[in-house]
């Protein structure tokens, strides 16, 4: 308890502003907070001396004006855009060294959410929990098969368990590395395994699939020896034959999608094909500067607003064409700095991995230009405290400093 009371004095900022965004995943906080966030982020950029950033400043003005120039062309306006665009200038345009303190403690704060999240949503899971079912908003809609727990939607909830996931994960690296290893296999083992499970629960295949990836690569890149990294994957893998049956037992929606249940249209194609071919028609009807920013369609049949587009880098190519999606690329690969860099420090690892198992899993969901969704914020604003480490520190450097 003191050890949650002292971490509460001493992120108590960041935890508002952590709380400010879950109120995009869970329905029982008010929504407004969301939006608040991005003006305490744009009060705060100011307060803490933040100017345009010199590594970034290039290709993050040269994205916004795609996006705006993108959705002029199209005809089509909807106020997602200009959203977009103040949430990349608050996270990849503005930089500073206070500035990016505070970035990296609300991420590591986030981080920690995205565990709680995991954790809180497995009871939810063993009570029977379904906010969903239990709101009928959605009834007879095909995921409210699914599991979402406590929040929104069950691929919201799949992300976060799966960040959730990785966290836990870095975290029993950290205590094998330092020789506390009953806390590793008593504690912090369990809390990984229930994480799992619950994505495993909300029926996203890509998000469990990719996180346990995500999780191997951190195993082996946080590891201090070769050893370690062996050992640990060895013992993983024991434990894991052992708990088979109960995560099948979890698996069912995994299996019904699989099956194609209710997801094949009259020609046998999946819904997610369908949303690939959509998104890859689009950008072949205008590959230089993509349909439009939030439009999805072409001529009298496209739309503007809220549409499942089922990948976030197909998204990028259809709504901005090649020259946004180039500028997304170069602004996502400043973000991956060298291995020998990133074994530095734990929580850059951490980091890391977690900007890995996003732009992976964003073949897959639609978030990177979703600005009203709290994973596209959390990306950016990952992309850039990774890019500005080089420049002002690795996250350990800012965690434990003081208060502002």
């Amino acid at each position: 308890m003191r050890i949650i009371k002292e971490f509460v004095k001493e992120y108590k900022l960041e935890l508002f502003l952590a709380i400010c965004l879950f109120s995009n995943l869970y329905p029982d906080l008010p929504h407004f907070l969301y939006f608040a966030l991005i003006a305490l982020l744009l009060f705060y950029s100011r307060r803490l001396g933040a100017q345009l950033s010199v590594s970034r400043k290039g290709y993050t003005t040269g994205l916004i004006c795609v996006i705006i120039f993108s959705s002029l062309v199209s005809g089509q306006f909807d106020f997602r855009f200009v959203l977009m665009s103040v949430l990349l200038f608050l996270t990849l345009g503005l930089s500073s060294y206070h500035y990016h303190r505070l970035k990296v403690r609300f991420l590591y704060v986030c981080i920690i959410g995205f565990a709680f999240t995991s954790i809180l949503n497995y009871y939810a899971s063993v009570r029977g929990i379904n906010y969903q079912l239990i709101m009928g908003k959605h009834a007879g809609e095909i995921f409210t098969i699914d599991f979402s727990g406590f929040t929104y939607h069950p691929m919201w909830l799949s992300a976060a368990a799966s960040i959730g996931t990785i966290y836990f994960v870095h975290l029993m690296v950290k205590f094998w590395n330092g020789e506390n290893r009953k806390k590793w296999l008593f504690l912090i083992l369990p809390l990984a395994f229930m994480s799992f499970l619950v994505s495993v629960k909300a029926g996203s295949r890509s998000a469990a699939g990719i996180s346990i990836l995500s999780s191997c690569l951190l195993i082996y890149v946080g590891s201090k020896r070769v050893s370690n990294t062996i050992v640990i994957l060895m013992i993983l893998a024991v434990i894991t034959s052992f708990m088979m049956p109960v995560i099948m037992e979890n698996t069912t929606r995994m299996q019904t999608k699989h099956g194609g249940l209710n997801l094949r249209d009259e020609e046998g194609v999946t819904s997610r094909t369908r949303l690939w071919n959509d998104r890859i028609e689009e950008f072949e009807s205008s590959p230089i500067w993509g349909v439009g920013f939030g439009v999805a369609g072409i001529g009298e049949d496209s739309k503007v607003g809220r549409v499942e587009t089922g990948s976030g880098w197909l998204t990028v190519l259809s709504q901005t064409g090649i020259v946004g999606f180039v500028l997304v690329l170069l602004l996502v690969k400043k973000a991956f700095l060298p291995l020998s860099i990133i074994r530095e420090d734990d929580k850059l690892v951490l980091f890391s991995i977690i900007l890995f198992f996003l732009c992976v899993h964003s073949l897959f969901e639609a978030y990177m230009f979703q600005a009203g969704w709290y994973l596209c914020l959390f990306f950016w604003l990952l992309v850039s405290v990774l890019d500005d480490s080089k420049e002002y520190g690795y996250p350990n450097d800012v965690i434990n400093e003081e208060d502002y």
